[in-house]
């Protein structure tokens, strides 16, 4: 009995503190490694998110851009300046006339564009008397690529050798001649997760977000002819 109470099994204090001292540092790097866990989990899927969108987004502008037509031999795919009741061409929009059906030949006039007041990008279809019909939204917050006044859509024609992109400055529409010279559209854009609050300005530079570019050939000029990409001919 009395050599029961005399026994030394256990712990002492000392071992006590020691022990809840590594068990603290443990725990504390655990949950450090888990939060860190977290937030980065949570910026993957905000940039999956983001090229997602980006991604199908893009997919549609140019199946539809690679679908432009003239409407006749004497009207070009693009829709330039001076043309009554319909928006031109320019750095943030593409006015052009487009078939995707069978049968009868219908050409239908679309604009695609980015909303400056929704930072979304649109395509608007239009009937003969250039009232819109339907409008879908493509792509919602989304801006320019990153940079000062670059822009969205860039126009490139056959010089007799090469492409060269048109010069078209900011607020500036293509001429009908641009117009009808367009051989290759060029698309970009900076799409930001659909989780964001608030769209932020392209120099913010979003760590989450995306820069999407692509390029399209009108459907009226073959990329693939032995001498280049010759200008458009409407037949």
């Amino acid at each position: 009995m009395i050599s029961r109470l005399r026994s030394q099994q256990g712990f002492t204090l000392i071992e006590l503190m020691v022990a809840i001292s590594i068990g603290s540092v443990v725990m504390l790097a655990t949950f450090s490694m888990l939060d860190s866990s977290v937030v980065l989990t949570g910026k993957t899927q905000k940039r999956v998110d983001a090229t997602q969108r980006g991604r199908l987004a893009m997919y549609q502008i140019t199946r539809s851009l690679g679908s432009q037509v003239c409407p006749n031999s004497t009207t070009p795919a693009i829709v330039g300046s001076g043309v009554t009741g319909q928006t031109a061409s320019d750095q943030y929009s593409v006015d052009f006339w487009m078939f995707t059906g069978a049968g009868a030949f219908t050409p239908v006039r679309h604009v695609i564009a980015w909303d400056t007041n929704t930072n979304s990008i649109t395509d608007t279809a239009y009937n003969s008397s250039n009232n819109p019909t339907t409008k879908r939204t493509l792509l919602t917050k989304v801006l320019p690529p990153p940079g000062t006044n670059v822009p969205v859509f860039t126009y490139w024609a056959y010089n007799g050798t090469s492409l060269q992109k048109i010069s078209l400055p900011v607020g500036t529409a293509l001429s009908p001649a641009q117009a009808a010279s367009v051989a290759m559209i060029g698309v970009s854009f900076y799409a930001q997760p659909d989780t964001t609050a608030t769209p932020v300005s392209a120099s913010s530079k979003d760590p989450q977000a995306q820069t999407f570019s692509d390029q399209v050939f009108v459907r009226t000029a073959d990329p693939n002819d032995p001498k280049g990409p010759q200008a458009p001919l409407c037949v």
